[in-house]
């Protein structure tokens, strides 16, 4: 089980993310350092439970992946480009292209196939950060 922040079991030796937290497991602290983006080196050699590679193997996609989830790909708001609109894209100022546009919750719209090489390896607006997944 992960401790964040807390004291570590007796018979465990911990790992430490840079921040100072204490974890009782590898999958914890992969969890915990993709989740918050602190930079990490994990020396598993000095480790006397090296993970195995079905250790490794089970650890969710989600947990994982940066970007995100196939599950909230699946669920954004896309529409139609309406000729008419004269949207902009509000990071090029470009004219949107279509034929499919995505508005996020926050407000801006985009094409789709450039937002979507975004999500492949984030989780927010690329104009103002908004956390579409947590």
């Amino acid at each position: 089980a992960a401790h964040c922040g807390g004291e570590p079991p007796d018979d465990d030796e911990p790992l430490w993310c840079e921040c100072g937290r204490a974890f009782c497991s590898a999958q914890a602290l992969v969890e915990h350092v993709l989740a918050t983006g602190h930079e990490q080196e994990v020396d598993f050699a000095a480790d006397d439970d090296e993970p195995t590679y079905e250790d490794l193997n089970a650890l969710d996609d989600d947990v994982l992946r940066r970007g995100l989830s196939e599950a909230a790909i699946r669920n954004l708001d896309r529409r139609p480009l309406n000729p008419d609109d004269k949207e902009e894209d509000p990071i090029t100022k470009e004219p949107l292209r279509g034929p499919i546009v995505v508005a996020l919750d926050c407000g801006h719209v985009f094409d789709e196939p450039m937002l979507l090489k975004w999500f492949d390896a984030h989780r927010t607006c690329p104009v103002c950060r908004y956390e579409l997944e947590e």
